[in-house]
């Protein structure tokens, strides 16, 4: 070792002493390694003489020069070069390499249609590389956008033409499909797009393409921070083309472009066309039925709006009294906790679903807008009205934003009776019990059709509720589920709460990954999940389950 010391401080003094030419690079005497002033020029005549003919150089290839600063070096050995970009995989000469680039982008989107980037690009440049480029260099920005061309990620663009082809294409589908739902509209269909309680269907759940009404209770999971996502229970749904025909659809106009592009173009167009056709179809329908309206009576369509609107008002009035039954119980039991959770869910499902049918049946404004009327929409509707109808709708849409249903319910009650004339009684004992029962059949045909794990479990949960107290119901959103299972575990055996605690952390997983669980869970303990709530009844022995619980496990 001494020999080695011995021998880099010589070659130090004869580098000193410019008796040798070069350079002694490395941190620890160690690993120092000599490089010849000779060979470190070959290195920079061959970075100089690869960036002037190409336009470029990777990093890469400078590394595999030997160099272990390739970035450093090759900024050194350029440092009198104007008009360079350095990227994160290597440098490109804007003078020279950026009009070919910009030739190379539009010869794409004229002949091709679209552009992959990374073809055009240095092998070893990535999508980084790429960002960078086009967010210094609006030169090219310019350039796509005078074409007519649309980023569609961070490497692909399409042309104007191709753009227009698809809109064109999915446009006149969209005015077929209209057309024939418009033919097959049912009247409950026509007081879902009245009233605004229409929506798209779940492409992921669709069957075929009429109309269905969501089941109480339902939602799909999105994003950790909500266990399921909650649908209206009111909500009439229409379905679109799904995403493999328009895959199919952009295909047969440009069979050349790749399926990665394709897939791309789908995600971005399927939820803007879908809402066109929505759009669309609730148009089409107003117009159709306005014609049927100058050819039948007005009457006659008018008293069919009235009843249809009655029924749904007295089906929610109803709903809700059962589930503010169920919360009084929880109050009752001092689960304050949990009864003020479904006290607000339920102010801001059901009970504003009510306020906006009145409002809408008063305002012919908002039964243009889909969905739920926000705070803001609501007052500024209200601030409209008469008096007298100002102050019922007044106190109404301050109840919302709180968390009492019974306040709420009851201002809704007098809503309805003094503007619309409509009485709506809570039910007695035997109509309650019927509501029930028809809530409870309406939850197992959802469950029995159910596909989605979190779907599977959130059912089930409710209807174990009913089964373990007393034949009682709950309006529920989905990030209540962990809170549900708690709350019953303490009526619940041991093997059937291990279960329900199973599942729980798989649909966790689930809905935290992108639907991928690390863990999974097998197709026979999820149809035990899902027997569970299909066998729900009240006073219910699980006795049966135990063995089931064993089989599964």
């Amino acid at each position: 070792m001494k020999k080695f010391y011995l021998f880099i401080d010589l070659i130090v003094n004869l580098i000193r002493d410019n008796r040798i030419t070069g350079n002694l690079i490395g941190t620890t005497k160690e690993n120092s390694i000599f490089y010849p002033k000779l060979y470190t020029d070959a290195q920079a005549k061959y970075i100089e003489s690869f960036f002037t003919q190409n336009g470029y150089i990777e990093y890469s290839l400078v590394r595999n020069l030997g160099i272990t600063d390739p970035e450093g070096q090759t900024k050194f050995v350029l440092k009198d070069r104007n008009q360079i970009l350095f990227l994160i995989s290597g440098c490109i000469d804007l003078l020279k390499f950026l009009p070919q680039l910009e030739m190379n982008i539009e010869n794409g989107l004229v002949s091709n249609e679209y552009v992959d980037i990374t073809t055009l690009m240095p092998n070893s440049f990535n999508e980084n590389d790429i960002e960078k480029l086009f967010k210094t260099e609006n030169s090219i920005n310019e350039l796509i956008k005078s074409l007519g061309g649309e980023f569609i990620s961070n490497t692909f663009i399409i042309g104007k033409e191709l753009q227009e082809k698809i809109d064109k294409k999915l446009n006149e589908i969209s005015q077929e499909y209209a057309e024939k739902e418009c033919i097959q509209c049912t009247p409950q269909m026509y007081a879902a797009v009245i009233q605004g309680n229409i929506t798209l269907a779940n492409p992921s759940l669709v069957k075929g393409a009429s109309g269905k009404k969501s089941s109480a209770s339902t939602g799909k999971r999105k994003g950790a921070s909500k266990f399921v996502e909650e649908t209206n229970s009111n909500q009439e749904t229409i379905s679109f083309i799904s995403k493999d025909e328009i895959k199919t659809q952009i295909r047969t106009i440009n069979e050349e472009l790749p399926d990665e592009i394709i897939d791309l173009l789908t995600d971005n167009i399927y939820s803007i066309k879908s809402r066109q056709y929505l759009d669309l179809f609730i148009q089409r329908v107003k117009e159709s039925f306005i014609l049927k309206e100058n050819e039948t009576g007005h009457d006659t369509t008018r008293k069919n709006e009235i009843k249809n609107i009655q029924e749904t008002l007295k089906q929610l009035h109803g709903n809700i009294c059962i589930f503010l039954h169920s919360i009084e119980q929880l109050i009752a039991d001092n689960e304050t906790t949990l009864a003020d959770t479904l006290q607000r869910h339920l102010i801001r499902s059901l009970c504003t679903d009510m306020c906006d049918i009145i409002i809408r049946e008063i305002d012919t404004s908002a039964s243009t807008k889909t969905g739920q009327l926000s705070i803001e929409e609501r007052n500024k509707i209200i601030q409209k009205l008469p008096e007298s109808n100002r102050n019922h709708l007044s106190k109404v849409n301050e109840s919302l934003n709180g968390k009492n249903v019974e306040t709420t319910l009851t201002r809704l009650e007098d809503a309805a009776s003094e503007i619309l004339q409509v009485i709506l009684k809570r039910p007695n004992k035997k109509t309650e019990k019927d509501l029930i029962l028809d809530i409870r059949e309406k939850l197992k045909e959802k469950l029995t059709d159910e596909q989605d794990p979190a779907m599977i479990l959130h059912l089930t949960i409710t209807l174990l509720f009913y089964a373990v107290n007393n034949g009682r119901l709950i309006h529920a959103p989905g990030k209540t589920v962990p809170t549900l299972i708690k709350f019953l575990s303490k009526t619940l055996p041991n093997n059937i709460n291990q279960r329900l605690h199973e599942m729980q952390d798989f649909v966790i997983q689930q809905s935290t990954t992108g639907g991928v669980a690390s863990t999974q869970l097998s197709n026979e303990k999820i149809e035990f999940i899902k027997k569970l709530g299909l066998n729900a009844k009240e006073n219910m022995s699980f006795t049966s389950f135990s063995n089931d619980t064993n089989e599964t496990s």
